[in-house]
């Protein structure tokens, strides 16, 4: 039986982590294992153990997934924010995918809202584009290869979610399963839809024309402070 190790970094989710983590499991069909790789001061840590969880010390969010993937002891790795819920049945449909043979892949998404216009950056995610991935998508992997690539560059501040797929693309065939995962909408009701978005389109093209990190990280933080 394929096993599946869930893992999910948490800065300061104690008002989310109970809900995802009941969540989780009551939509899984087996049993499987959770590792919460939290930072931050909040209860997280408390709160996920009393739920099920394997808590890990992590840190910034590459290095925190790295850590929590080294302690995992699924055959197949499940990278979920703690924001995300995902689908009815997700364990079985991450095992049918990777049986036929998909090493890699990720759900496609949906937000917690009707706004027009996050339904229709949604609807993207429908598509195994690069650019339109990251990782409120969620992302499986085989721990296989997880590993023979590296994991995540634990050098990134910003768009590790989206790096590690283009890597993963050229080293195992990589999957979008036809359900979705629900994810908040938080940070567009924190910031503005129109303001976040901007911020994202902007920090992906500087991404993909190489711009280094820290001045990404700059303009981003510059954007939402505006």
């Amino acid at each position: 039986m394929v096993t599946i190790s869930v893992i999910i970094p948490a800065y300061n989710e104690e008002a989310n982590i109970k809900e995802l983590l009941d969540t989780v499991q009551m939509r899984a069909i087996g049993n499987h294992e959770y590792i919460v790789s939290v930072s931050g001061t909040d209860a997280t840590a408390s709160i996920a153990r009393r739920a099920g969880a394997r808590v890990i010390q992590g840190g910034l969010r590459p290095v925190a997934l790295n850590v929590g993937a080294s302690v995992a002891t699924g055959e197949v790795l499940y990278f979920l924010h703690a924001d995300t819920l995902p689908p009815q049945d997700w364990d079985e449909l991450i095992i049918e995918a990777y049986i036929r043979g998909a090493q890699s892949g990720s759900f496609r998404l949906k937000f917690d809202s009707s706004h027009i216009l996050l339904v229709y950056f949604a609807w993207f995610t429908r598509f195994s584009w690069s650019v339109a991935r990251f990782g409120d998508q969620s992302l499986f992997v085989s721990k296989a290869i997880f590993q023979e690539i590296g994991g995540f560059d634990k050098n990134l501040q910003i768009m590790e979610d989206n790096e590690i797929v283009r890597r993963l693309k050229k080293v195992s065939t990589f999957v979008v399963i036809p359900k979705e995962v629900i994810t908040s909408a938080r940070k567009y009701h924190k910031h503005g839809l129109y303001r976040l978005q901007f911020a994202y389109i902007v920090i992906t093209v500087l991404y993909y024309c190489r711009v280094p990190q820290d001045k990404i990280l700059v303009i981003y933080q510059k954007q939402l402070s505006h």
